[in-house]
């Protein structure tokens, strides 16, 4: 009964924000067939939109699991999308998902290794630095 319960409680969040975001991407859509002056929206086009939003909802539910804050065991799986955000943007900055902002610095043309459950990952050598109203 347990695995039913963690099962349906996992589908009612998927379902949840996958909602969120098939309403997003529904408005944006229309609001751009409005503008290219098209009045409609291919049943096929809505079935893609749904899906890519499940996707979407299964990966945010598995990256930022509900009723963790700080997670013990895993948060190297933030920490390596938080580095991955903050190196696709132009100034190295970027957001935790709790809204604190970051920056990526690296500290030399060293690599580090990254021991985790499932392996071992080597990257660069870089620090995140969080930023506090201002304050580093």
């Amino acid at each position: 009964m347990e695995h039913f319960n963690r099962f349906y409680l996992w589908g009612v969040e998927t379902k949840y924000r996958m909602g969120l975001y098939f309403s997003a991407a529904v408005f944006v859509k229309g609001l751009v067939g409005v503008l290219m002056g098209c009045w409609t929206v291919e049943t096929l086009t809505l079935l893609e939109m749904i899906l890519a939003c499940f996707v979407f909802a299964c990966a945010e539910t598995a990256l930022f699991p509900p009723g963790r804050e700080r997670p013990e065991e895993g948060g190297w799986k933030r920490a390596v999308l938080w580095v991955a955000l903050a190196n696709l943007s132009p100034d190295k900055r970027g957001l935790t998902q709790y809204g604190q902002s970051y920056h990526l610095k690296k500290r030399g043309s060293q690599t580090c290794a990254l021991r985790c459950t499932d392996g071992v990952l080597t990257m660069p050598d870089c620090v995140l630095i969080f930023e506090e109203a201002g304050h580093v």
